[in-house]
């Protein structure tokens, strides 16, 4: 076929053709939308893949092609709207795709405007059921800790870092693994001057302080002349 030696083109033309014998046929319509982002047609691309999802609303893939055209033209709502229905439906989200929307709508210099504030507000609720079905997942934790810090809810920035601790040392590894120690005291470093700064409590700085303790008493041995060693 066409799209098999890389004639997107020719192929979109094909799959306009089918598409106008059978409009309900999910499977052209995206296969379309695959051209045209082949293509760099994005606006093109962000059309066709709505339609087919009129047609197909249970494909996680559909809605990640969805949602790469939804951020390749700027529609966050849309994005945000693609991002919902893949938790959803897999109970999981590409980190780089929460890190795109987290950077674009924590940014101090993004137009303030009532719609702006509501996909914030719709990104905030999105964050939390992401944490539910990613909890392990470290990287979620560091990513929503950024979020709340750049819109000064300190106390949700130390909750998230607090869990981004817990979940690198909860894994199995840390304490052998170079770079799995040295996110670990990164992310305990985040904690302690977020701590310092931001909480007027005593009792979770002085508890971070315990734990840091263990963790350099544990790994002193293996890791004592990583340069990450005497930052702990």
């Amino acid at each position: 076929s066409a799209m098999k030696v890389e004639d997107y083109a020719k192929a979109a033309y094909a799959f306009q053709k089918t598409i106008q014998l059978s409009e309900e046929d999910a499977d052209s319509w995206s296969n379309l939308g695959a051209c045209f982002t082949k293509l760099n047609k994005s606006n093109e691309a962000f059309n066709v893949f709505q339609e087919a999802l009129k047609h197909s609303r249970e494909s996680w893939k559909l809605w990640e092609n969805f949602l790469t055209a939804s951020l390749s033209i700027g529609d966050m709502g849309s994005a945000l709207r693609a991002v919902e229905a893949i938790l959803n439906l897999k109970d999981s989200v590409d980190i780089k795709v929460v890190k795109v929307l987290s950077a674009y709508l924590s940014d101090r210099d993004v137009d303030k405007s009532r719609e702006v504030l509501r996909l914030r507000e719709k990104f905030t609720d999105i964050l939390v059921k992401i944490g539910n079905k990613m909890a392990n997942v470290p990287e979620i934790w560091g990513l929503s800790a950024v979020f709340y810090g750049h819109l000064d809810q300190h106390d949700k920035e130390i909750e998230c870092l607090q869990k981004q601790v817990r979940q690198i040392h909860n894994a199995p590894g840390w304490e052998t693994e170079a770079s799995n120690f040295e996110s670990l005291v990164e992310s305990l470093k985040q904690l302690v001057e977020c701590l310092v700064q931001f909480s007027s409590d005593p009792k979770p700085l002085y508890s971070t302080k315990l734990q840091t303790r263990g963790i350099s008493r544990k790994c002193e041995d293996l890791l004592g002349n990583n340069p990450q060693f005497a930052s702990l």
